[in-house]
């Protein structure tokens, strides 16, 4: 879904105000305005508001997940006699129940069995199920397990999934333009739909982050663009991503696509040195010997190139 079905208009104020200060901030105010209305109108109408106008409503009813505030919003809808509205709750309850049935292919894929999680999904892609259609077009695109690699059919179910909104859809879509595999090579079709993957409220695709990060930071096929490269770390940097966070302490220590800052490198250093990442280690024992971000400390800068030692960095 677009939106966290849960959220409520504080929380969203909060997230805008006191959230990252990379994100596209036209946007978020545009949505703000957006949940602002919605919330008004709900209110004078003796209602309560997930902070979601109905057009998100329609966009989470075929994304998921399919909360019980949301369904409690579209019946809001419902009473009011909204047009289309018993319709949505119609698809609502019917993307519940698929999701329940999809949940299914992920206990299939972390046991390597993809013949399973096909055929779990295919029924499920076939009646509309979005998530369904971007996981069935990557196992084909893949050829996961003994399930044989097939463009063409990684195409049609990717390119329904995309056109639905699935993030993962729309990414395996821009890596089929991106590698020229099943459509010709375009790149900026490629970045159209990673960009969609990505940048989708609030966490996004995190595979489409770290490409799009890796592809204007090192410039091979697009001119190289410290910003956008930073921007698109830092989403995934911020679910997590050790590579991301590594990233983002060089581009913090350098000062590219972002104010050098020394504390910050710092911080995101040790994020991922942290989950292990072994380049991380040589660079945080020169903050703490250089007292970069840091006062000197030599005890811990001797901790961290005696564990980049150890792991052969």
């Amino acid at each position: 879904a677009t939106k966290p079905n849960e959220v409520t208009l504080s929380s969203y104020l909060v997230f805008l105000f006191l959230g990252n200060e990379t994100y596209n901030w036209g946007r978020e105010m545009k949505k703000l305005i957006q949940i602002l209305i919605v919330f008004g109108l709900v209110v004078m109408m003796g209602g309560t508001a997930s902070g979601q106008s109905y057009g998100d409503l329609e966009d989470s009813c075929k994304l998921g997940p399919i909360t019980d505030d949301l369904i409690k919003d579209v019946q809001f809808w419902v009473k009011e006699k909204r047009p289309g509205a018993e319709q949505l709750l119609s698809r609502c309850l019917k993307t519940k129940e698929m999701d329940v049935e999809y949940e299914k292919s992920e206990e299939a894929k972390k046991n390597n069995n993809w013949v399973l999680a096909k055929e779990i999904v295919t029924p499920l892609a076939e009646n509309g199920h979005a998530k369904s259609q971007g996981r069935l077009g990557g196992i084909y695109f893949y050829g996961f397990g003994e399930v044989p690699k097939d463009l063409k059919k990684a195409l049609k179910w990717v390119k329904l999934g995309a056109e639905q909104g699935d993030g993962r859809a729309q990414y395996f879509l821009g890596l089929m333009y991106g590698k020229g595999q099943g459509v010709p090579k375009d790149l900026k079709q490629a970045i159209k739909f990673w960009e969609l993957a990505g940048d989708k409220y609030p966490k996004g695709f995190i595979p489409a982050q770290v490409d799009l990060g890796a592809l204007y930071d090192m410039g091979k096929e697009i001119p190289k663009d410290p910003k956008k490269a930073f921007y698109w770390y830092r989403l995934a940097a911020d679910q997590g991503v050790d590579y991301a966070q590594f990233n983002l302490g060089i581009y913090y220590f350098n000062g590219q696509g972002v104010e050098q800052d020394y504390k910050e490198a710092l911080k995101w250093y040790t994020k991922a040195a942290k989950q292990g990442y072994v380049n991380s280690f040589n660079l945080l024992g020169s903050l703490h010997t250089n007292g970069q971000g840091t006062k000197v400390n030599f005890k811990e800068a001797i901790k961290w190139f005696k564990l980049a030692v150890e792991k052969g960095d």
